[in-house]
């Protein structure tokens, strides 16, 4: 066996472990979340959700790890939807929320973890093991169906209710003018995230035939 195989399977297991690691962490962190809140309440937050969705796919990752056919259905555009759900979780917090909360509860283990240390290992992990399948173009517009119906259903809910998960899509506090100029911000946020994160499979994966 080569140096270089021997170094391969090294990190494969390696990245084997981290991926059981922040599966469990995860899963605490949501179930503990849930059970101390006693409702799904806490699903209304895009944070919990985009969490929720690594932790489910990371769960049958390890499950599918020797099961190849099964393991090829949650590549390509199912990952790279989740990947890019959970880089606006890592984005929008550490620029937009994170600055105007008190550092005491910003920094808490739970918005660390789930706004910092689970995106940035779910991009990480992304990034080197997403190399056997080419990424298309028309991907990014089935990943925007997800935030687009997360939007339009927190739009709803605020308007029977009266309450908004975030302030930037709160039209009663912002106002119609500002309101439209964020939803058209945040659309060419998702848009422009999306298409680097395709760029960047792309980029790794030249050589790969479809």
């Amino acid at each position: 066996m080569s140096y270089s195989s021997v170094i391969t399977k090294m990190v494969k297991k390696s990245l084997w472990i981290l991926r059981i690691i922040f599966c469990l962490i995860g899963w605490i962190i949501l179930i503990y979340d849930i059970a101390t809140s006693k409702s799904l309440f806490l699903f209304l937050f895009y944070t919990i959700q985009s969490n929720f969705l690594v932790a489910v796919w990371l769960l049958l990752a390890i499950l599918w790890d020797r099961k190849p056919e099964k393991y090829q259905k949650l590549t390509g555009l199912v990952r790279g939807g989740i990947t890019l759900y959970i880089t606006a979780t890592f984005l929008i917090f550490a620029i937009i929320l994170a600055p105007l909360m008190p550092p005491d509860y910003a920094f808490d283990i739970t918005n660390i973890l789930f706004h910092y240390l689970i995106p940035v290992y779910f991009i990480v992990d992304w990034f080197l093991t997403e190399r056997n399948i080419r990424y298309k173009w028309n991907y990014l517009q089935k990943w925007l169906i997800y935030p687009i119906c997360y939007l339009v259903l927190t739009l709803i809910y605020g308007v029977v209710t009266g309450f908004y998960p975030y302030f930037f899509i709160d039209p009663l506090s912002l106002g119609v003018g500002p309101y439209i100029l964020s939803i058209l911000g945040m659309t060419a946020f998702y848009l422009i995230l999306g298409s680097t994160l395709i760029g960047i499979n792309r980029k790794f994966t030249q050589n790969y035939q479809i």
